[in-house]
């Protein structure tokens, strides 16, 4: 029996090809891999995850040593598509904690984010799609009964094409920071709805103009 102990070899998981090691991190990967943070109001848009999930490591592989730990990670946050719900005043405080929580490996790590806009009168919404791949910004399903409503929305669209596109790449990767996504949130965060005093809903773009 020693003598198989002897003949044997360790292993290591870094010996792998790097395409088998990311098959591995994509199946240790939480499911459903569409993470959401904010409200839990939908206005009609396309459903996203409701599921909670955690702010910290995806799994507990990315614990096992430094490098390990950048390549689930980037595998995690780069394939997995984020959504911010910005409906009222508590969502962009919901954003901020999530991203103190985060490391700037994860976030440079993200290239699909999506801001979910929606009034309180159920009568304005929109999804704002933040490409990194591509370095752009569109907006998807816009429903909007003023057009004051779609005029702020524009404003923020141009904003957060901005901070994009103030990006710096890496070997042709553009690379998120935690202070650039921070910056999206206070643009995104204009859009989302107040109520006025008298009862009567509107969103806040009708106070800036």
């Amino acid at each position: 029996m020693s003598r198989v102990y002897e003949k044997s070899k360790h292993f290591r998981f870094l010996d792998l090809p790097k395409e088998l090691r990311e098959e591995i991190y994509q199946y240790l990967m939480p499911q459903p891999t569409n993470f959401s943070v904010g409200s839990v109001f939908t206005f009609g848009i396309r459903p996203s995850c409701r599921k909670s999930a955690s702010p910290t490591t995806p799994y507990s592989i990315s614990q096992i040593c430094r490098e390990i730990r950048y390549e689930a990670l980037f595998t995690y946050y780069s394939s997995t598509p984020f959504t911010f719900d910005f409906l009222w005043h508590k969502d962009i405080e919901s954003a901020r904690r999530w991203l103190a929580c985060q490391d700037e490996t994860a976030i440079s790590s993200m290239r699909d984010i999506t801001f979910r806009h929606g009034s309180l009168d159920f009568e304005h919404h929109a999804l704002i799609l933040v490409d990194l791949r591509k370095t752009a910004v569109s907006v998807l399903d816009p429903a909007f009964k003023a057009c004051l409503e779609g005029k702020m929305v524009h404003i923020v669209v141009k904003r957060l094409q901005a901070i994009v596109d103030g990006l710096s790449a890496v070997d042709g990767r553009t690379v998120l920071t935690k202070d650039a996504l921070a910056r999206m949130f206070d643009a995104a965060g204009m859009m989302f709805g107040v109520q006025w005093p008298a009862g009567r809903p509107v969103t806040l773009c009708e106070t800036l103009y």
